[in-house]
């Protein structure tokens, strides 16, 4: 503020000519102003940086533990004597890949998309040797590859998908070693290969090697997702929001490419496991799980006798996800039969290259389009959907927490659920 400095540069010369409590209360008030016009302009650039929708979300999901002196479970007091498998949840794909990753699924941060009441995602967890500080191999939550997925056809067609979106404008500065060594290892199998696939699969051989082939490169799974984050500082992230927000349930589902008790470990090693519930035989409501404080369930692929609050994700039923359209996926409602205590899965989103697509999420997420689904799929199923799983969730418009609400008939939507189960 230059004219505090000015001012008090001059002060001698005033003093004669106004009271010093005259001239306090002139500092008083010019420095209101200035810093009223301070927070003004924070406001227009957090509005430029941040959409409106999101913005606007934040406070909501900030609630208060009780409205009207009643408990508020998840923001509404009518999901208290919920079920957990009654309940339906706003659920990230992918919440660690993030837009400045060319393989991202959702443009903002795991921290942030907690803010917005994002309140289950799911997390790919692979090992990443010398990740940064030259400790050996560190569990990372990428959206990355494993050995196996490189030599999978459906795989490497998506990597064709990239390139030939122009994989150097992608990528960038980043990945130069890599990108010329695929180039480098397509157009050394290049004769004699007549797909295109082939080409690309002989660049993954010529880098990685095979089982019968020595690699020329270390295999590093998350060497196309430089936004990878280690699996601690995720924990440690959740653990803190979950620390905040005592009236909060979340689910997080693991596919780890990593020994599970390794992962236990972390988990057990932050904190986190504080908060993990393991599978009762029966799900408990969500006012049981916050006053008991285990609010957070965990799935994870395989089973661990010393972390037995890691459940199997064979508990989730869940839809397909390779749709190549907005049709395809509109289309996509066969009914599903989801056995008691098990929950619902619904994965909503494009399936083309190796990132999400903000253009088809912003259809795809849409109220009509995901509303039409949706309730094809409970009513087909006589089950709720309880995790809608999507790219981009914030878009548009923030939507997607729109139609969850509706789904379990509350807010605006309190008594008129998208279809009555009668909770």
């Amino acid at each position: 503020m230059k004219w505090i400095n000015l001012a008090l540069l001059c002060l001698p010369f005033w003093a004669s000519a106004i009271s010093l409590n005259t001239f306090k209360d002139t500092v008083k008030q010019k420095a209101s102003s200035a810093a009223t016009a301070v927070q003004s302009g924070y406001q227009a650039v957090k509005e430029k940086i941040v959409p409106n929708a999101v913005a606007n979300r934040i406070p909501s999901v900030k609630n208060a533990p009780f409205i009207d002196g009643e408990m508020a479970c998840n923001g509404h007091t009518q999901l208290c004597d919920r079920r957990y498998d009654q309940v339906a949840y706003p659920f990230a794909h992918n919440g660690s890949a993030q837009s400045v990753s060319p393989v991202s699924n959702q443009d903002l941060s795991f921290k942030k998309l907690l803010e917005i009441g994002v309140r289950a995602t799911k997390l790919p967890i692979h090992y990443q040797k010398d990740f940064g500080d030259g400790k050996g191999e560190i569990p990372m939550a990428c959206h990355g590859a494993t050995r196996r997925q490189i030599n999978d056809p459906n795989y490497v067609q998506m990597v064709e998908e990239t390139l030939n979106k122009g994989i150097d404008s992608i990528f960038g500065a980043h990945l130069t070693g890599f990108v010329g060594s695929l180039k480098s290892g397509a157009q050394k199998v290049a004769s004699g290969v007549g797909s295109t696939i082939g080409k690309v699969q002989g660049a993954f051989t010529n880098r990685y090697g095979t089982g019968k082939q020595e690699a020329k490169h270390a295999f590093k799974p998350c060497a196309i997702d430089w936004k990878a984050q280690k699996f601690v500082d995720i924990c440690k992230e959740l653990k803190a929001f979950l620390d905040n927000h005592p009236h909060e349930v979340f689910t997080l589902k693991l596919e780890e490419n990593i020994p599970v008790d390794q992962l236990g470990k972390i988990i057990e090693e932050t904190g986190l496991s504080d908060y993990a519930l393991q599978f009762p035989g029966s799900w408990p409501t969500l006012r049981q799980m916050i006053e008991s404080n285990k609010r957070l369930v965990i799935f994870s692929q395989k089973r661990s006798s010393a972390y037995p609050w890691l459940n199997p994700t064979s508990m989730l039923i869940s839809t397909p996800y390779s749709f190549q359209t907005i049709e395809q996926l509109s289309f996509a409602t066969n009914p599903q039969h989801i056995p008691p205590n098990y929950l619902f899965e619904v994965q909503h989103f494009i399936t083309r290259g190796l990132a999400g697509n903000r253009e088809y999420a912003r259809r795809a997420n849409s109220k009509a389009v995901l509303t039409a689904r949706l309730k094809a799929l409970a009513q087909g199923s006589k089950h709720i959907p309880n995790f809608v799983e999507v790219d981009f969730i914030e878009k548009p418009n923030m939507e997607v927490f729109d139609v969850v609400d509706h789904l379990n008939g509350v807010g605006k939507y309190a008594g008129k659920p998208l279809v009555d189960f009668g909770f």
